[in-house]
Order: C-alpha cells, then sequence, then structure tokens
C-alpha cells in the first residue's frame, strides 16, 4: 500500500508553490501538522509548532491529533486549531479526510521522523497540498516535495523533527526548540491543592516530613505506555521506602524531607492502590491527562519511566529522573534541563537496580535544596 501511495505522488505536480515576497501578500502560510499518536510525542512538537507560527512569513499552524493526545494543545496560542482524528474508527475517515481536503492547506508535515506511516502518506497526499514535508532517507522521497535531511549532530527526537522546519526559513540553530505546555490558573490550584493534602497527610504518618519542615516536592510516576518501559512495583515500592528514611547530608540540606505524590494512568488504579497502601504515600487523583500535567508543573522533582511525564517535565524545566529501556535515553530522555535519564542494563526497564535509581536520585534532590526554585521559596512562604 505504502509503495503505490509513493508512486501516486511521483505522479503529482511536484513544483514548489512560489514565495510571496511583497509586504502585501506575506499573509499567514496555513499549514497542517500530521500528530496522531502519543500523547508524548504531541508534547515533544510544541517546539516546532511555535517556530513554525513565528517563521517569516508565519504559519496558520493546525494539528491532526489524536483523542489522546488533543488535550496536550489547550490554550496554546501557536496553533489555530486542533483536527481530532481516530484512526481506530473507520466512519471517522472520511469526514477527517474531506475536512483536511478542503482547507487547501499550503504545506502538510509528516511528524514520523524515524519511519513512515501508511497512514500519515494517506492524509499528506489526500490534503492536496503543494508542500508535502517530510524527514529524509526513510524510503518515502519519492513522495515528498521537501525531503529534509537531518543534522548528523541530532540526538534527542526535538532536533530529529527540528529539521521539518527548514523549508520555511527557521533556522535551527538559533531557534529554541524547548516544549512548551499551558495550564488553567483552575488547573494549577487543583495541583496546588493535592499537594497541600499530601504534606498535611505526613503530619500522620504518610511519606514526607512534616508541615514545618522544609519540603521538597518529589513526584512519582508508575505508568508507561509500553511494557518495555514499566518499572517493577517492588522498585518503586523499595525507592518510596527510601524517600521516606532520607533526609539530607549535613550541611546540605538536614532536615529537609520529600512531599511524595504517586501518579498512575486510570488503567493502573489498583496497582497504585498497592504501593500506596504498602508505603503510605499519597496516591494523587488524575483523571484527566491535564490533572497530571499541572502536578508535574508544581513539583520540584519527578521520577517517571519513559513516558510523557518526561517530556511534561522539559517543558516546565522542571527535572526529571527517567528509567529508560536500553538505547532509548538519548532520543527521549529530558531535553535541556537538570535531568537524567538512567539506560536499563538489560533490554527491558525492569532491570534497572533500585540502588541505582535511588542513587540517581538521592544527586538530584541535593540539587534542588542547594539551588531552591521558585516553587521551594513559594512552599516556604506558603502558610
Amino acid at each position: 500500500m505504502r509503495a503505490v501511495l509513493v508512486r501516486w505522488a511521483a505522479a503529482l505536480d511536484r513544483r514548489a508553490p512560489e514565495v510571496a515576497t511583497d509586504a502585501a501578500t506575506r499573509e499567514a502560510r496555513p499549514v497542517l501538522y500530521l500528530r496522531y499518536d502519543r500523547i508524548g510525542d504531541m508534547i515533544l512538537a510544541t517546539g516546532l509548532l511555535r517556530a513554525l507560527a513565528g517563521a517569516e512569513p508565519p504559519c496558520a499552524v493546525d494539528v491532526l491529533a489524536s483523542p489522546e493526545n488533543a488535550p496536550v494543545l489547550e490554550g496554546n496560542p501557536h496553533v489555530r486549531s486542533v483536527i481530532v482524528f481516530d484512526r481506530r474508527r473507520p466512519l471517522s475517515w472520511w469526514p477527517t479526510l474531506r475536512r483536511v481536503r478542503r482547507a487547501r492547506y499550503a504545506a502538510v508535515l509528516d511528524c514520523q521522523v524515524f519511519s513512515p506511516s501508511t497512514t500519515t502518506l494517506l492524509m499528506m497526499l489526500a490534503s492536496g497540498a503543494r508542500w508535502r514535508v517530510g524527514v529524509a532517507n526513510r524510503g518515502i522521497d519519492a513522495a515528498l516535495t521537501h525531503p529534509v535531511p537531518v543534522p548528523p549532530s541530532a540526538r534527542h527526537v526535538i532536533e530529529y523533527s527540528a529539521a521539518l522546519a527548514a523549508p520555511f526559513g527557521v533556522d535551527a540553530a538559533t531557534t529554541d526548540w524547548r516544549p512548551e505546555l499551558f495550564l488553567r490558573d483552575a488547573e494549577r490550584a487543583a495541583a496546588e491543592s493535592q499537594w497541600a493534602a499530601a504534606a498535611t497527610g505526613a503530619a500522620t504518618g504518610a511519606i514526607g516530613g512534616a508541615p514545618d519542615e522544609r519540603a521538597v516536592r518529589l513526584l512519582v510516576n508508575i505508568s508507561a505506555g509500553k511494557a518495555s518501559c514499566r518499572w517493577t512495583e517492588a522498585g518503586v515500592i523499595a525507592l518510596l521506602q527510601w524517600a521516606a528514611r532520607r533526609e539530607g547530608p549535613p550541611g546540605r540540606g538536614r532536615g529537609v524531607r520529600q512531599t511524595v505524590l504517586l501518579i498512575a494512568a486510570p488503567s493502573d488504579a489498583e496497582l497504585a492502590a498497592r504501593i500506596a497502601a504498602a508505603t503510605g504515600v499519597s496516591r494523587a487523583r488524575t483523571p484527566r491527562m491535564r490533572d497530571a500535567l499541572a502536578l508535574v508543573s508544581t513539583a520540584d522533582c519527578v521520577v517517571t519511566p519513559d513516558t510523557a511525564i518526561t517530556h511534561a517535565a522539559s517543558a516546565f524545566d522542571v527535572p526529571a529522573l527517567v528509567l529508560a529501556p536500553r538505547g532509548k535515553d538519548a532520543h527521549w530522555g529530558p531535553y535541556r534541563t537538570t535531568g537524567r535519564a538512567i539506560a536499563s542494563p538489560g533490554r527491558w526497564v525492569d532491570s534497572i537496580p533500585v540502588e541505582a535509581v535511588c542513587d540517581g536520585l538521592a544527586v538530584m534532590l541535593d540539587a534542588v535544596v542547594d539551588a531552591p526554585t521558585r516553587r521551594l521559596e513559594r512552599d516556604r512562604a506558603s502558610p
């Protein structure tokens, strides 16, 4: 099917659209970005969307999103509109294709940077856009009007995606590619309320220090979208028990304890309940994905498997300790933050020993105490 689509594309008119030069015609170009996959991938794409919107001439950016990752873009000023596409529902295909076709986009961008997608290729061709932009050397260059090479220096997936902005005149070397998320005041307030409840619970024996101590907010996520990225239940319990006993070393945060919140996807509710019961940790309520994002934004430090929480921490500049499968840490780890990734010695994350995670987290927590963030200062000033 993909080979047929590539031949179809090769037969189309491959002339690039003219670039307007006089000020009167330099209107925003309608551009469609195809990103109907995972939550974390959409978070990582937000830097690219910002760069496209700020190009010269600018782009009016629409995004084809999935029901799962569309909430990531709520409140994003760089996105004109979001088209929600559920490819698992056959009846949604035709209305989506028709809407995309009628929008008459000047360009459509392929989000897949490592391997091509037949569905994405079909959407690109059905859009009728004169520019079809995608990363080169994936076997579909003949279907693209602008196959873009990735710089040899690229390591993180964000740096691979950044190449897609080159045809629009964006200078990758001088552009800030950090992802960003936009939260409502009510979402942050709800997260603050959960942290306050966890700190109060610490006084009755839950993990964390007493409320009158300086407390570092530690958010621990146990869920991941792939089995290869999940850590063991025993590992999480051991880590939380270690956090309950830990104090900063003399002269560096002595008396500073952790207020800990545990988060999990709804599908892991039973697992989270078992861990909470075994450790006394406070379990956060995250019925919506954005509830979890708000908790990340108000944390001082995050521990998480390789999943969307990693990239949310990068967006909010919160240090994250990420447990990643071997060989995936460079591509999918924290991006330009003080966080770090621990790569598994075996094939999957469940091979990471507890001691390695505790040692890595100790370094990060000491760094938070040594260089207090605005969140720590706010906590000290809170009644």
